[in-house]
């Protein structure tokens, strides 16, 4: 086992300020009481949010809830479902105790279900015996008996691998008397699973939910936490910290022939939560972000991660989680989580569309094959070798269990032998679509087939040996199922046959290409089968670019790489393989790279199967708006909705449309006129003049990379990059993440070190792409950003193939069902984004700045007859005030900017830049939805993912005690 090196000095902790029970505000709304910060107001968005969450969640519904950016819409969150669970608590647990069934005398042996069971084996490989034998009566079983109501259990029914119930229970009840009458009804554990974009913003949401009592209590009323990080996060091991890919690092120390983790050894004397979360208490983090919780676990040298994901998840009533947790069916799977009886609640949920589609799209790479096809054959050639078999008999003395062991290894061989065919049928189903490719005549680089196509195109009518095609819970596939179940399953130590066949098994394991390669067709397959009209199939070769995008991998494939903390790493060389193993596959177009994807064209297939047994789900973002497509893809019902109004007063707001430029030149920023040399010196003009006036922060956001680069070429043109920086230090969005932090760091020095010489500089501008890290994933607070200008409406890239077949599937569907037509989806996608970007310089109440729209179609747009009006927030559209020409423009923005630096209530907040670039969730995500939906010309570009009524209620003022009644 790796002994670690010490880390460094520890970091103070870094305490959260805890009110008094009796200085927290309280509101009562709907019968539940409310609890606030110390002197808190809630703005009357957030009293109505509280209404409408909680309306929800008493009616087990769903909602949908459009905050702007600055009106507390976490807290509110947080506050209203928080609350609601706390009340549902203690109801629940005074049910359970007067049940004659379920109460204190009675036998809570049945309350142990297959979540338990799940959460007992995920444990039990984090924390086994040290005995190796199985211990039934271990302190985490009587854990789970003797705290019922901390678990989220359901009936006693147990499931196999894949969900299937099985007929036995956990335990054997045949002789146990007849229940006694059931009186608590239907009140099963109910617990919160809080979802964001990133990793980043949980901390942001766990600081909101640190300012309210939930997780401070002590007591039965204590809303219990944890966090689904990841290791690239939450790792504490120095060794594995210093690896480009800890994820897979982790995974090779921790397997039976790693060299071990002290740290994850230390976590098995914790095997009950209750005692890991009082030794995290008295390291003084009591509602703790994963920071915090990485601090208080590394002096006693404890794994944060699987605290956090394993240990803490037992007893937690609400889990903070990036949404891929939530809605990635192969992530969901494998992290313990269980979304039957919970209420999800998704933030920044503008971009949920495209996740969902994502999670059930998948991409397989040409290289990939070249990979798993050399591993499956380098497991196979070592399962032929005789002298293995041989040391196994020599091994083994009990003639039953050398005869037990031999047929294991071989039901092991014959599951391997089958997942190679498996995945020889899928690579030459790869070579058959691209010699249909070679054929076409129209494009030899991109072709896609419809499902019915498809659908031939898997059976394969000719040769039905390589037919990939099953039908639903065909035998071919249920066996494909249990082969990967057999060849992915932990062989566990055996007194009888010693560690030598958990050894050769181990041995024998496929590298996680192979594995994740198989995994992903049979999990493309299960939603395949019975959703079939969803799904098109394409194949893209391009040529191939040695780019950073591709020396990397972010998908559902984990690169080949030279294992370093094997026993045996010695045996293999720097690609990973077996010393004298090569790749062997011959390329499918010389010099190119070839993709075939699988195209999910629905959300609604990973978001139904996700949220089907929920409680209540909770969709909520600044910027909901155009609501539609939520509406009529997700395949929920959305009962309650609200779209709240903008808390920060409109003489902080200076919003309008610029139609001409300083020489008349008319704004019309379609692609063939943001071809003409003229536009671009006028758009640097008219953005020249602002910079001028509008001090410290701006940013300008465009439509791709393309145009970044145009504006980059022609600020040569008249000097007009020599007059900008006379006032502003110019920056533009790199096309890598990894060149991001740097840049927003010399951006904020550049605005926090302003000169006091009038002609001197006053600030950055910042140019960026919509749906780019800088206009979602970033907080430009007060100085950071004093003006935002957008340019042109941020439409999807019109020839992308992917976009086309959407537009074409919408067509092809809104008219049999209520989904938007193609050009309707398309519409929307560009203004979900255009309304993502516009609230990038407003941040809180006392924030300002100006919004400016340079296209003369926003004139036509924000009229109200238009119908395209309401598709720009409501917060934005009542405020557009259009100038009859440039200079009154420029005077009515002088005024603002000269009124707002003078008022002194407006003083802005010393708060750095949240650099939010490096973080990216875990993703076995394999489509291309985010690539290609950003219009964005760059083919590596890494940028965040495109984005596919207000019922109004009664509300009171209200100070410390209040009522606020529906």
């Amino acid at each position: 086992m790796i002994k670690p090196e010490k880390l460094g000095p520890s970091k103070p902790n870094r305490k959260r300020a805890i009110a008094l029970q009796a200085e927290y505000a309280r509101l009562i709304v709907n019968g539940i009481t409310v609890q606030l910060p110390p002197g808190f107001k809630p703005y009357p968005s957030q009293q109505l949010m509280f209404v409408k969450i909680i309306q929800s969640l008493k009616n087990k519904k769903h909602a949908m809830i459009e905050s702007p950016t600055g009106s507390g819409k976490s807290l509110g969150l947080l506050s209203a479902c928080c609350a609601w669970l706390q009340d549902y608590k203690v109801k629940r647990r005074l049910a359970k105790q007067q049940c004659p069934r379920h109460g204190n005398n009675s036998v809570v042996d049945g309350f142990v279900n297959a979540a338990t069971d799940t959460k007992m084996s995920k444990f039990e490989a984090v924390a086994p015996s040290k005995t190796g034998k199985e211990n039934n009566e271990s302190s985490f079983l009587n854990y789970l008996k003797n705290e019922p109501d901390d678990l989220n259990v359901e009936d006693p029914t147990t499931y196999d691998s894949y969900g299937e119930a099985k007929d036995e229970s956990l335990f054997d009840n045949s002789e146990h008397q007849p229940e006694a009458e059931c009186t608590c009804g239907d009140m099963k554990k109910i617990r919160i699973y809080y979802g964001t974009r990133t990793h980043k913003q949980i901390s942001q949401v766990i600081k909101e939910f640190s300012r309210l009592p939930y997780g401070h209590e002590r007591n039965e009323k204590q809303l219990k936490h944890t966090i689904l990080a990841s290791r690239e996060q939450s790792c504490l091991n120095p060794t594995v910290r210093e690896s480009e890919d800890r994820t897979a690092a982790c995974k090779e120390l921790i397997a039976p022939d790693g060299l071990g983790c002290v740290y994850r050894h230390n976590l098995r004397t914790f095997d009950d939560p209750n005692k890991l979360r009082k030794k995290i208490d008295n390291c003084g983090a009591g509602v703790w972000d994963i920071e915090e919780l990485s601090e208080a676990l590394k002096t006693p040298e404890i794994c944060a991660y699987f605290a956090s994901t394993r240990s803490l998840t037992v007893d937690a009533d609400i889990i903070f989680t990036p949404f891929n947790y939530l809605l990635d069916p192969i992530i969901r799977n494998s992290s313990d989580v269980i979304l039957k009886n919970s209420i999800v609640i998704l933030d920044e949920a503008h971009n949920v569309e495209d996740t969902c589609r994502d999670a059930v799209s998948f991409q397989f790479k040409e290289s990939e094959f070249g990979a798993a096809f050399n591993n499956f054959n380098e497991k196979l050639a070592l399962m032929n070798d005789n002298s293995l078999l041989t040391m196994l008999k020599k091994n083994t003395s009990e003639s039953n269990a050398k005869c037990e062991s031999l047929q294991e290894i071989q039901k092991y061989k014959e599951s391997l032998q089958r997942m190679s065919e498996l995945a020889k049928r899928i690579y030459d189903f790869f070579c058959k679509l691209a010699k249909l490719l070679d054929e076409s005549t129209v494009n030899k680089n991109s072709r896609t087939w419809n499902w019915d196509a498809f659908v031939d195109l898997l059976k394969d009518k000719k040769d039905s040996t390589k037919n990939l095609f099953f039908e639903n819970d065909s035998a071919l596939y249920n066996q494909y199922l249990t082969d990967f179940n057999v060849i992915t399953a932990q062989k566990s130590k055996d007194e009888s046959t010693g560690d030598i066949v958990a050894e050769l098994l181990q041995e024998f394991k496929l590298s996680s290409v192979a594995i994740v390669l198989v995994e992903k067709f049979l999990y493309f397959m299960k939603y395949f089968q019975i959703n079939k009209e969803v799904y098109k199939c394409n194949i893209t070769v391009t040529t191939k670019i040695q780019t950073y995008s591709n020396q990397r991998s972010t998908q559902r494939f984990t690169q080949h790489h030279k294992p370093k903390f094997r026993k045996d790493a010695a045996r293999y060389n720097e690609e990973g393989y077996i010393t004298g193993v090569k790749p062997s596959l011959e390329p499918i177009r010389a010099g190119c790279d070839a993709v075939l994807n699988f195209w999910c064209m629905s959300p609604s297939v990973a978001c139904s199967e996700a949220f089907k047994e929920c409680h209540s789900v909770i969709l909520a973002s600044g910027t909901l708006c155009p609501t539609e497509t939520l509406k009529t893809e997700l395949g929920l019902a959305f009962n309650f909705e609200m779209e709240g109004n903008q808390v920060i007063p409109d003489k902080q707001i200076f919003a309008s449309v610029i139609s001409k430029g300083p020489h008349n030149y008319p704004f019309k920023c379609t692609y063939k006129n943001m071809q003409d040399q003229t536009f671009y010196i006028e758009l640097l003009r008219t953005i020249r003049d602002v910079c001028k006036t509008v001090p410290k922060g701006v940013l300008v956001f465009v439509s791709s990379y393309r145009i970044l680069n145009d504006i980059q070429k022609f600020l040569r043109y008249e000097s007009l990059q020599i007059d900008i920086e006379k006032h502003k230090q110019i920056f533009f969005e790199p096309n890598r993440s990894s060149d991001l932090k740097k840049i927003l760091a010399d951006y904020t020095f550049a605005i926090e070190n302003v000169g006091s010489d009038v002609n001197s500089l006053n600030g950055a501008i910042m140019f960026a792409v919509f749906r780019g890290k800088v206009s979602e994933g970033i907080d430009f607070t007060d100085d950071m950003a004093r003006c935002v200008i957008c340019i042109g409406i941020p439409f999807p890239n019109a020839t992308d193939e992917l976009v086309l077949q959407k537009k074409a599937y919408n067509d092809f569907h809104s008219r049999s069902s209520k989904i938007l037509s193609g050009d309707e989806w398309y519409s929307t996608q560009a203004y979900r984004a255009l309304n993502q970007a516009l609230g990038r310089c407003l941040r809180h109440r006392n924030d300002w700045g100006a919004i400016l729209l340079i296209d003369e179609r926003f004139i036509e747009k924000a009229n109200p007859k238009c119908p395209d009006s309401k598709k720009i927030s409501r917060w934005v559209r009542h405020r557009l005030i259009r100038y009859n020409d440039h200079q009154s423009l420029l005077n009515a923005l002088s005024v603002f900017v000269n009124e707002r630096m003078n008022d002194e209530t407006l003083k802005p907040v010393k708060k750095e830049i949240i650099f939010d670039v490096d973080d990216e969730s875990p993703s076995t995500s394999s489509s291309s939805y985010r690539s290609s939906f950003n219009s964005a010309s760059s083919s590596n570009s890494n940028r965040g993912t495109f984005n596919f009524s207000n019922k109004k209620g009664k509300s009171f003022s209200t100070g410390s005690e209040a009522v606020f009644r529906v």
